[in-house]
């Protein structure tokens, strides 16, 4: 079949969005694929026409949630320098928009985290980028381990200041107060990684 057909994508979609439905209530290890398919009524054969295995499922997910939020970051030119603060601006508010739209999915990712490494993945995406715009803004072929200790605790905190804000706090603390709170610690350590 072809991959562009609508059937083929609506069945695509079915079967994303039936396997995210059995990760909000069953582990990801005890998902077996005919588990899936008879969940979804549909044929092995079905879902092989679409996936290898779950596997491939859950990396096609997760990794298109991560291309997602990066497609922000992408949107502003320069975020660590200091004189386009408001673009940094800009990706924070489009980051939390992107993240409150999305919330059901990034929690069951988020909470699922012992068996997907969703945080672990993120966090090394993060990671790279940082470095990447550090050695393009300051041709730096070599960066000091303080500032790399400083980008891995950055980083982390940040994705788990996500993580913890969606999971138990997201009730309590507004999506601008998240958003501030997460901006006043995020522009200290850009202060810091920018010299």
């Amino acid at each position: 079949m072809n991959r562009n057909d609508k059937r083929f994508i609506k069945c695509e979609q079915l079967i994303r969005e039936g396997f995210i439905e059995l990760l909000r209530t069953t582990n990801y290890n005890d998902i077996s694929i005919n588990h899936l398919c008879s969940t979804l009524c549909i044929s092995k054969n079905t879902f092989y026409a679409h996936y290898l295995n779950k596997d491939e499922l859950l990396h096609t997910i997760v990794n298109e949630q991560i291309e997602n939020v990066f497609s922000i970051q992408k949107s502003s030119q320069q975020p660590f320098d200091s004189k386009n603060i408001d673009d940094l601006r800009f990706v924070y508010i489009h980051y939390f928009e992107y993240i409150q739209n999305n919330s059901d999915l990034l929690k069951i990712l988020f909470s699922r985290d012992n068996e997907i490494n969703f945080n672990t993945q993120i966090s090394h995406r993060y990671k790279k980028l940082f470095l990447e715009l550090i050695n393009a803004k300051h041709q730096e072929t070599h960066i000091c381990p303080d500032k790399i200790l400083m980008i891995d605790y950055y980083v982390a905190g940040g994705i788990n200041f996500i993580k913890n804000w969606l999971l138990y706090h997201q009730d309590t603390i507004s999506i601008a107060e998240a958003q501030n709170i997460l901006w006043n610690l995020s522009s200290e350590t850009n202060q810091f990684i920018n010299n």
